[in-house]
């Protein structure tokens, strides 16, 4: 756990009121000694691309703090040392379907097999295949690395292991047959879509 701000999205289960109690509890052990408990700000990013974070940076700035359960202001996050490359795409949300999945577009009704997963989650699964098997038949050439994408450029994080991760992985399997899925952490071969778990 890195800060309160992984906290709020459930990083590795936790919770932010459990972070919250502990910092408090941090703090009056240090107050105990007759010193004040320094709060580091962790707003500087080793991994994410300045897109990546001008984006959150709008979101926080459009919710205020107040919506994350922080008191007082959050800096604005940056990156140093890496190249302003990337993007962010956003896919529409997914809502709680009325009725069977709509079957144009590659959205089937679901069949016995796949009633263990919500509707919803299904429709993102499908969404999302079909958006890497796009992607990666485009193969547009990469600013950071002048060469073509392969599906081992593409990472696709989830807040957790489970049956959305199952699926998503065998629907990968069913649109890109021709590229095998790893799932973990694990970097894995270039060839290989990552699917990373938070």
């Amino acid at each position: 756990m890195g800060d309160y701000k992984q906290a709020i999205f459930g990083f590795q289960g936790t919770d932010p009121e459990n972070y919250r109690a502990a910092g408090a509890d941090f703090a009056e052990k240090v107050a105990e000694t007759g010193k004040e408990l320094k709060r580091l700000n962790l707003s500087r990013s080793f991994r994410s691309a300045k897109p990546v974070l001008d984006f959150v940076n709008s979101i926080i700035d459009c919710a205020g703090a107040e919506a994350f359960g922080i008191d007082g202001q959050i800096e604005d996050h940056y990156s140093k040392g890496k190249p302003d490359i990337g993007s962010v795409e956003l896919f529409p949300p997914v809502l709680r379907p009325d009725g069977d999945i709509n079957s144009e577009n590659g959205e089937n009704s679901a069949g016995d097999e796949e009633k263990w997963l919500s509707g919803e989650q299904r429709i993102l699964s499908h969404r999302l295949a079909a958006y890497v098997r796009d992607l990666v038949d485009e193969a547009p050439v990469l600013a950071s690395t002048s060469q073509p994408l392969v599906p081992g450029d593409i990472m696709i994080l989830l807040r957790k292991r489970g049956d959305m991760a199952s699926f998503l992985v065998s629907q990968l399997h069913d649109k890109m047959c021709r590229s095998p899925v790893s799932t973990g952490c694990a970097l894995g071969s270039l060839w290989q879509c990552r699917i990373c778990y938070r």
